[in-house]
């Protein structure tokens, strides 16, 4: 539910970064096999729990998305010329946000900036500075100049994504206990009649029961994901298999005179989900894929790790609301000294992680 509040919000205030995309999701077959991610009941969904299951998904967001309806045979066939259609028997129809990763990203960090951060990119952090266990501030490296400073604060906060445990082992040390199980995924590009613009479709039969998204993006079309553990990488590559495993799946539901060949491939990518667990939290929780806020009493460092996009203001609520609880004092001064550790992610093609170190004068 939080999803979809945060989800309406992004939507509604932020226009200019975000819409609404229809997906459709091609029936071919009135069951389904192999299961969508394992779950077996989905072998019937063909045979109307899709269109039930979509309807339910409207009611969680309050029905403040367009509502999901069925797209029949014939229009189906219309709307995607580019597929081997002529064994769909309908495509229920969902919505689902979409916004611009990076300008989101770059608007974040102007917002920051106006309200009174401190923010300095591309810079590396070579240790931390310390009183007893407590840390209190790091020693940083700017990546350009190569100029080297120390910067002090009263709380410190890890936001490092699927590299937050590198920021932790420089604080635990042989202490350190991992709180990230990395989970990477690509995708591809190829050129725009792959698919219609101003509607994506979802192929739920893959080989292995994963999802393949085809979705219109400026000017092209992205066609995603894999999934597999991976450590986090600066420079994460594609595998070679994976976008061959890709481009195989597409070719199942494209029309056979639309060859897809390796070389149609305008660009390709890979990133690592960061999958959180606590470690400072009883040994049974396991990892997630919503955010994680966990606080290390004996260096005095909060970090978040975890979550995703649509949730970013609340990871960054619950972030702050877990500082001021750890530290009291703070609470008695309007503004107060708060640095953030954290990643940037840069370029649109791909990204490429830099720490970043951000010096609130309030939190």
């Amino acid at each position: 539910l939080n999803c979809h509040r945060e989800r309406r919000f992004m939507l509604e205030s932020q226009p200019h970064l975000t819409n609404w995309l229809p997906i459709a999701v091609p029936i071919r077959d009135w069951i389904q096999w192999p299961p969508p991610f394992g779950y077996y009941p989905a072998v019937i969904g063909p045979l109307g729990l899709y269109p039930l299951f979509f309807k339910f998904y409207d009611a969680l967001c309050r029905f403040t998305c367009p509502p999901s309806h069925i797209m029949t045979r014939s229009r189906a066939r219309r709307k995607f010329p580019m597929m081997s259609n002529n064994d769909i028997k309908y495509a229920p129809v969902f919505y689902e946000g979409q916004h611009d990763d990076a300008r989101t990203n770059l608007a974040i960090a102007q917002t920051a900036a106006r309200e009174g951060a401190t923010m300095s990119n591309y810079m590396e952090v070579r240790g931390f500075m310390k009183e007893g266990d407590r840390i209190t501030g790091a020693s940083v490296r700017d990546m350009l100049s190569g100029k080297k400073m120390e910067v002090k604060a009263r709380s410190v906060l890890f936001c490092g994504g699927p590299f937050t445990d590198d920021l932790r082992q420089m604080e635990d040390g042989k202490e350190f206990t991992p709180a990230v199980d990395g989970a990477a995924g690509i995708h591809i590009v190829l050129p725009s009649y792959y698919a219609p613009s101003g509607i994506g479709l979802v192929d739920m039969s893959t080989s292995d029961g994963r999802f393949l998204f085809f979705l219109p993006w400026e000017g092209h079309v992205v066609v995603g994901t894999t999934d597999h553990r991976e450590k986090a990488s600066m420079r994460p590559v594609p595998d070679e298999a994976e976008i061959k495993w890709i481009l195989n799946e597409a070719a199942k539901y494209l029309d056979p005179e639309l060859c897809v060949r390796r070389q149609d491939v305008l660009s390709a990518w890979s990133g690592v989900r960061p999958l959180a667990m606590d470690p400072h939290a009883d040994s049974s929780a396991g990892a997630s894929r919503d955010h994680v806020i966990s606080h290390n009493p004996k260096s005095g460092v909060v970090f978040v790790a975890g979550g995703k996009w649509t949730t970013y203001r609340e990871m960054a609520e619950d972030a702050i609301d877990k500082l001021l609880a750890v530290n009291p004092s703070l609470k008695k001064a309007s503004r107060f000294p708060c640095m953030t550790l954290s990643t940037s992610l840069v370029g649109k093609a791909g990204f490429t992680p830099r720490h970043v170190l951000h010096r609130r004068s309030s939190c």
